[in-house]
């Protein structure tokens, strides 16, 4: 928990460098700038399409059914325009992560790294075009299984508690999945990033819930992609190196490397004197 705590410190004395903020800013307002756009042409299909869609739930149904006997109306109506908020808003911070990883990502390393973690080697093969790929399709399936729960698990927040911890559970999925590759794709071999990855897995989802309710608070949002992955970024090269420590070989105390030659035959080369007379010795 230390270290969980001890990342966000660090993630958020890294988000007031200048670089950091300029770069929290342009993926976030390049994703609104185009689901806006797209949702603000196609508005009128788009809540047809989603009337047409509510209309059919057999719980929206029945939720209506029960306001109506208690003298509330209209709850399909007023669902609409919520329903495609619900959708809007994801697509849009879901987009900017996904810029992020993919793009800044390296930015966001490199400024952590150099100004933390200098001691930390980078692994030979983070220099090869195939680290990006490993990003993109990590980024494609979690996204994809992401979108896939959001909307099957919207109708399920006319729940009230659920209304709150689905998407919560979801939003810190999503990061922790994605993230916890990301950071450790420049600096970490495979064989380190699948034991951290094992070996921290309940601290990155954590890591993941805590910053995800920053997606709640505006208008925190705007800096929850960039303050994520300067987060986590932290958490996975303070742990890479502690990994890396651990599996140092401890210098060798006085006298080790003689106890583990074995037993040692000691062989005295001075000669014994002659108990024989000197008039019986042979000549030499």
């Amino acid at each position: 928990m230390s270290d969980v705590l001890r990342a966000f410190a660090r993630g958020l004395i890294s988000q007031l460098h200048p670089r950091m903020l300029w770069l929290a800013i342009w993926p976030f307002l390049l994703a609104l700038l185009a689901w806006g756009g797209l949702a603000w042409w196609f508005r009128e299909d788009l809540l047809l399409a989603l009337g047409d869609f509510i209309g059919e739930l057999s719980l929206v149904s029945w939720v209506e059914g029960a306001l109506g006997m208690i003298g509330i109306g209209g709850f399909k109506v007023f669902l609409v325009p919520v329903a495609f908020l619900g959708l809007l808003i994801p697509a849009v911070v879901l987009t900017a992560l996904l810029i992020i990883a993919l793009f800044a990502m390296p930015m966001v390393v490199d400024h952590v790294a150099t100004r933390s973690y200098p001691d930390l080697a980078r692994d030979a093969r983070a220099a090869s075009f195939g680290v990006w790929w490993i990003s993109l399709f990590n980024g494609l399936w979690v996204s994809g299984v992401f979108v896939a729960g959001w909307i099957a698990t919207m109708p399920f927040w006319l729940i009230a508690p659920l209304a709150l911890m689905l998407p919560l559970f979801w939003w810190a999925w999503l990061t922790s999945r994605i993230l916890r590759v990301d950071s450790l794709l420049e600096h970490a071999s495979p064989q380190e990033r699948a034991l951290l990855i094992e070996r921290h897995g309940r601290s990155y989802f954590l890591l993941g819930l805590m910053v995800s309710l920053m997606n709640f608070i505006p208008p925190l949002f705007f800096f929850a992609p960039v303050y994520s992955s300067l987060v986590f970024t932290h958490f996975s090269l303070q742990a890479l190196r502690r990994l890396r420590h651990q599996d140092q070989p401890a210098p060798a105390a006085p006298g080790t490397a003689v106890r583990d030659m074995g037993p040692v035959d000691i062989v005295d080369n001075t000669a014994e004197p002659d108990p024989s007379p000197p008039s019986l010795r042979s000549p030499s």
